[in-house]
């Protein structure tokens, strides 16, 4: 998940950029990012809303289901 959104973050123009768009601070941007960041939900949520993208939850198809099973 923090790989995906650090490609959002790019897209978006950068750590900066969405820092200023969104009122998050860059610290806390580029902590969050980072390989040990754990980002809040709310602050996802600012990011993803910037972008106009959500975050949803949907079941697993039969076929997926099984998939995951068998790990």
């Amino acid at each position: 998940l923090k790989k995906v959104l650090r490609d959002v973050v790019n897209a978006a123009g950068g750590v900066s950029a969405v820092a200023r768009a969104t009122g998050l601070g860059r610290p806390a941007l580029h902590r969050m990012l980072s390989e040990e960041g754990n980002p809040e939900y709310s602050s996802l949520e600012k990011i993803l809303n910037h972008v106009h993208l959500t975050l949803g939850v949907v079941p697993l198809k039969k076929k997926e289901r099984s998939l995951v099973l068998a790990r």
